[in-house]
C-alpha cells in the first residue's frame, strides 16, 4: 500500500500524525510478542548506563568527570533505538544505533586525550570516525592497553578489526539508499519480525561493541 501525497481535500498536518501515532503504537502492541528479543538488549543499555557510576570514581581531571555524567546519553540512545524498533522505525533505530557508537568511540578516546575533548565542547570541533578509528586502533593505543595492564585481548581485536564494517553497515542505513525508502514495503511504516530482528542485531553489535573497548580501557567495569 503506497502514500497519497494528493488528495481533494487538504488534511490537516496534526490529523496526518495522529494517524501515524496510531499506527506507530499499534506496531509496538503487535511487536510485544517479541518483548524476549530485547532482554540482551536492555541488559545491554544498563552495562553501558553503569559506565557513569565507575568512571565518577576513576575520573582526576575536569574534563573525565564531564564525560562520566555524559555516558547517560549512551543509555538513552540504546533505550531510544529499542522504542523506535518496535514502533517499525528502523532507519531511526539505526541512525542512533550510529550515533551511539561515534559517541562512545568520543567518550573513550578523548578521556585519554583532554585537548580534544576541550576542542569538541568549547569550540565544536567536528568528530570524525575515521579519525577515531586510527586512534583506537593504532599499535600506540594497543601499547598504551598493554603497558597500563589492560587486558589487550583477541576479542578486544577482533572488535576493532569489525568495526569498520558494522559503521559502514549502520551508514548505509544512514544514508539514502533505495533499498531503505519506507515506499518499498508492502506497508509503509509496517513491522515485521524480520526486519524487527536485523534492527535488533545492529544494536545489539553497537552494544557489544563499545562495552569490549570499554571494560579493555576501564577493566572496573568488570567488577
Amino acid at each position: 500500500m503506497g502514500i497519497q501525497l494528493e488528495d481533494e481535500k487538504t488534511v490537516p498536518l496534526s490529523a496526518i500524525l495522529e494517524k501515524l501515532h496510531i499506527k506507530l503504537g499499534n506496531n509496538i502492541s503487535c511487536a510485544a510478542k517479541y518483548d524476549e528479543l530485547t532482554i540482551p538488549h536492555e541488559e545491554g543499555a544498563r552495562r553501558l548506563g553503569n559506565a557513569r557510576s565507575v568512571l565518577k570514581h576513576l575520573a582526576k581531571a575536569k574534563h573525565q568527570n564531564e564525560m562520566a555524567d555524559q555516558f547517560d546519553e549512551l543509555f538513552i540512545d540504546s533505550t531510544a533505538a529499542l522504542y523506535l524498533t518496535f514502533s517499525g522505525l528502523d532507519v531511526p533505530a539505526c541512525m542512533l544505533a550510529r550515533r551511539s557508537l561515534e559517541l562512545g568511540l568520543v567518550l573513550v578516546c578523548y578521556w585519554d586525550s583532554p585537548v580534544d575533548y576541550w576542542a569538541w565542547k568549547s569550540h565544536d570541533a567536528d568528530i570524525s570516525f575515521s579519525k577515531l578509528y586510527s586512534y583506537i586502533s593504532s599499535d600506540g593505543y594497543k601499547s598504551f592497553l598493554a603497558e597500563e595492564g589492560k587486558d589487550n585481548s583477541e576479542k578486544f581485536l577482533d572488535v576493532i578489526n569489525n568495526m569498520p564494517k558494522l559503521y559502514s553497515t549502520l551508514s548505509n542505513v544512514v544514508h539514502p539508499k533505495i533499498y531503505n525508502f519506507e515506499i518499498t514495503s508492502d506497508e509503509v511504516f509496517g513491522i515485521s519480525e524480520s526486519e524487527l530482528r536485523e534492527t535488533l542485531q545492529r544494536i545489539k553489535s553497537v552494544q557489544d561493541c563499545l562495552l569490549v573497548i570499554l571494560e579493555t580501557r576501564f577493566p572496573e567495569m568488570n567488577n
